[in-house]
């Protein structure tokens, strides 16, 4: 039996149909990487989650920014979609007090290579006057938002360099901010 670029020793091949043998080499090491990692019968190696972190207030704290990818597609036809994670991580044994002035908690803003901001999580968004005090203790805070990569109509981003950030909005303002790049 021939091997398929990528294929491993001892991994079952999967059953194809004659349109899916006429598939790319690259579609086809897809489709058998996912179902043998699937069936556990072969070693896939884990990719590298870009992160971007920082220590911040004076020591006390560590922030981290994860997306799910370093390269997103332009294609109008499929929108991308940046999956972000925003983790405030208190580094010490004390808790850390924040105040927030309103119910929102953290925001998310997405500029391109030259800096312009051109999307905000927050507008368009009222948020109640919630006067909230949190404190940050041994466990982590966790934000997740999905941030699509276009206009208001729909229209995707251009391929470019980008920045997205993420914001606490509390009194002891804490922001990371990590790039990505649209792809043709």
């Amino acid at each position: 039996m021939k091997r398929l670029y990528g294929e491993q020793k001892g991994c079952r091949r999967p059953n194809l149909t004659r349109r899916g043998r006429c598939a790319t080499i690259g579609v086809l090491a897809l489709l058998l990487i996912s179902q043998t990692a699937q069936q556990g019968t072969c070693k896939v190696t884990e990719q590298r989650v870009p992160k971007s972190t920082a220590v911040v207030l004076d020591g006390k704290a560590e922030v981290i920014l994860e997306i799910d990818r370093f390269e997103y597609s332009s294609d109008p036809a499929n929108i991308s979609i940046v999956r972000a994670k925003l983790t405030l991580r208190n580094l010490t044994s004390e808790a850390i007090p924040f105040h927030f002035s309103s119910a929102q908690i953290t925001d998310w803003i997405l500029l391109d290579s030259t800096g312009k901001q051109i999307w905000r999580w927050s507008d368009d968004r009222v948020f109640a006057t919630l006067v909230q005090d949190r404190t940050l203790e041994s466990t982590p805070w966790e934000f997740e938002e999905e941030i699509p990569l276009a206009s208001e109509k729909n229209k995707p981003y251009p391929p470019g360099n980008y920045i997205l950030k993420g914001v606490m909005t509390a009194d002891k303002r804490i922001e990371a901010s990590i790039s990505f790049q649209i792809i043709t």
